[in-house]
C-alpha cells in the first residue's frame, strides 16, 4: 500500500495515538469498503513509534467498483458488458488492430469525430464501442448506449402512451458520446428512418461524438433506409470514420483463448 499523497515517513505529530487506536479498531471490522468511517485512510505505527497513514487497497477497489456501477447505470450499458474495456479487447486481425487504435485515440482526444464500425456478427464491434464509452465517461463526459431496435420500440411506446417522445430525443441529441448499437437490425420504415435522421442530424449540428455499430456497409444502410437513407449516410460519412471489421466470430475466438 502507498502513502497518502503528501504523507511523510517522519512522525506526524498532528495524528494522535487515539486516532491510531481507533483506526486499528475499525479496520479489524472491515467489510471491504462500504461503511468505512475513515474513507480508506488508515493510521499506522512503525516499530519505532512513528505514526503514518496509508491508502486502503480494499477501499480503493470498492470505490472503483461503485464508480463503474454508476457509469453502467447512467449510460444504460447492459450488465453483460460490466467487464468490457478497451484494454481487454482481443485484436485478431489487422482490421481489429486499426479499429482498436482508433478507439484509443478517441478515448484520449478532445476530437468529437465518431466512428461507423461495420462487419458481420461477433467481430467485437460493441466491445470497442462500450470500451470507448467507458473511457470517455471516466474523463467526466456524459454518455449513453442504445440498441437501435430497442430505441425505436421505446419511441413508439412513448408515442402510444404519452403522444410525445421529446425527452428521449433530447437525451440522444445532447449526450456527449452516443453509441447507436446494431443499426440496421430494426425494421426499416419511413418513420424509423425519420427518427434516425433527426438524431444523427442533431448530433452532427451540435458536433457530438457518435459511435455506430452495424452489420451493414454504409452503402447497404443507405439502400435500406429508403428516401432518408442518402441524407443519413451523408451525415454519417462526414461525422464518422468508417471502420470495417473482418474475421471469425470474436466471441468464439475469445472463448477459445480463455480455455
Amino acid at each position: 500500500m502507498k502513502l497518502v499523497e503528501g504523507a511523510t515517513e517522519r512522525p506526524l505529530f498532528n495524528i494522535r495515538v487515539s486516532q491510531y487506536i481507533e483506526s486499528k479498531r475499525m479496520c479489524s471490522k472491515c467489510t471491504g469498503g462500504e461503511g468505512c468511517q475513515t474513507k480508506g485512510v488508515m493510521t499506522r505505527m512503525h516499530d519505532d513509534g512513528e505514526l503514518y497513514v496509508l491508502k486502503c487497497g480494499l477501499y480503493g477497489s470498492w470505490r472503483n467498483q461503485k464508480k463503474l456501477e454508476k457509469v453502467m447505470l447512467q449510460a444504460n450499458i447492459p450488465n453483460a458488458y460490466t467487464n468490457t474495456t478497451l484494454e481487454n479487447y482481443r485484436k485478431y486481425t489487422k482490421e481489429s488492430e486499426i479499429a482498436h487504435a482508433y478507439m484509443i485515440t478517441l478515448a484520449n482526444d478532445e476530437n468529437t469525430q465518431g466512428a461507423y464500425i461495420f462487419g458481420a456478427s461477433g467481430l467485437g464491434k460493441t466491445h470497442l464501442a462500450i470500451g470507448l464509452l467507458k473511457k470517455r465517461m471516466e474523463r467526466g463526459r456524459t454518455g449513453l448506449f442504445v440498441v437501435v431496435p430497442e430505441l425505436m420500440e421505446s419511441l413508439r411506446r412513448c408515442l402510444r402512451e404519452n403522444g410525445d417522445d421529446f425527452e428521449i430525443l433530447q437525451a440522444l441529441y445532447n449526450v456527449d458520446c452516443l453509441i447507436l448499437d446494431d443499426l440496421g437490425a430494426e425494421k426499416a420504415t419511413e418513420w424509423v428512418a425519420e427518427r434516425l435522421y433527426l438524431v444523427i442530424n442533431q448530433r452532427y449540428l451540435n458536433n457530438r461524438m457518435t459511435i455506430i455499430t452495424s452489420n451493414c456497409t454504409p452503402q447497404e444502410m443507405e439502400e435500406r433506409l429508403g428516401q432518408q437513407g442518402k441524407r443519413i449516410t451523408s451525415r454519417v460519412l462526414e461525422m464518422c470514420k468508417i471502420i470495417p471489421l473482418v474475421g471469425e466470430d470474436y466471441r468464439i475466438l475469445k472463448a477459445e483463448g480463455e480455455r
